[in-house]
């Protein structure tokens, strides 16, 4: 059996017509599929009877890219305060060349940054004959009016690029999620989706004091999971605090990033390790046949990090 990386991420918006244009003009995304989903669609999906506005959003000459999924909401409140620290699903990055650019076209679209694009890995200079400098990384973070974050990302002096781009911008590449319990998420990613740990480290300071708009003795634990094979789809954890108690869930459908898609080959050899990974099922397996979703079996689970998770196994 076999499980995808991330196939889609669902974000709850007000105003799908404002929302599709930032992610076109923004981020260099293109509408893949749109239009209200069918009834049984989102009375299985979404426990609504009135079916939602849908543009699902994605790179078309990148094969095998995530793809974002914007919901219309109406008016219910955003999904997350306006800070980074609290726990829930954060927001969803992209790597860029000249991130000056796409940070300025983001603003202009009304995405309020916490700070201008900072420089996290310090530049040393390497002696006539020594090495080359190793990579570094601009990031800056923006949060959307329905509380999600978009985070800028650009490399430099990377062997390899991070990413396909098309003009300045990659596909969708990681979600990012704070969290409580960094062993518990770490181990339903680990058993439940079969991800590995790509990356671990952790934070303090500055300039990630400034660059999260947090105080400056901040701390947190980060993680970097993906499956392995797939360049892109990628899960980052922070975690700031941790805690014993199981994190608060994010409703079916909400303001800003709110759930996740992931493939897989054995809905039911998937759903049947659930338990052990620290999840529950919350409703399946259903069919779906819709004309923007697509077709195929699927279940819905809750994971230790409060996202509501959609297995799909595609007809």
């Amino acid at each position: 059996m076999s499980v995808s990386s991330l196939r889609e991420i669902t974000v709850g918006v007000r105003d799908l017509y404002t929302r599709t244009s930032q992610f076109e003009i923004g981020c260099g995304l293109s509408v893949l599929a749109s239009g209200p989903l069918g009834p049984l669609t989102a009375s299985r999906l979404f426990d609504t009877h009135v079916p939602p506005a849908v543009a699902v959003m994605g790179r078309p000459d990148v094969g095998g890219s995530p793809r974002i999924r914007l919901v219309e909401t109406g008016d219910l409140a955003p999904g997350r305060p306006s800070r980074i620290g609290p726990p829930g699903p954060l927001g969803i990055g992209f790597t860029t060349q000249g991130i000056w650019g796409g940070y300025a076209r983001l603003e202009r679209s009304g995405v309020q940054f916490v700070s201008p694009p900072l420089l996290l890995t310090p530049v040393n200079p390497s002696p006539p004959a020594g090495p080359a400098p190793g990579p570094q990384r601009f990031e800056s973070f923006g949060q959307t009016v329905d509380g999600d974050f978009i985070v800028l990302i650009e490399r430099l002096n990377a062997e390899t690029p991070y990413g396909t781009f098309g003009v300045d911008c990659s596909e969708p590449l990681h979600v990012s999620v704070v969290v409580t319990n960094m062993d518990a998420c770490t181990h339903f990613m680990r058993d439940v989706l079969q991800h590995e740990t790509l990356l671990a480290d952790t934070c303090s300071g500055p300039p990630f004091d400034t660059l999260l708009g947090m105080p400056p003795d901040v701390s947190f634990n980060f993680v970097m999971m993906h499956r392995s094979g797939w360049p892109t789809g990628r899960c980052i954890f922070m975690e700031f605090e941790k805690k014993p108690q199981p994190m608060e869930q994010i409703p079916t459908l909400a303001r800003g990033l709110c759930r996740l898609r992931y493939d897989t080959t054995d809905l039911h050899g998937t759903l049947a390790r659930v338990p052990g990974g620290g999840g529950s099922l919350v409703r399946g397996p259903a069919s779906v046949d819709d004309p923007v979703l697509g077709r195929g079996l699927v279940a819905m689970v809750r994971a230790p990090f409060g996202v509501l998770i959609e297995l799909w196994q595609v007809h």
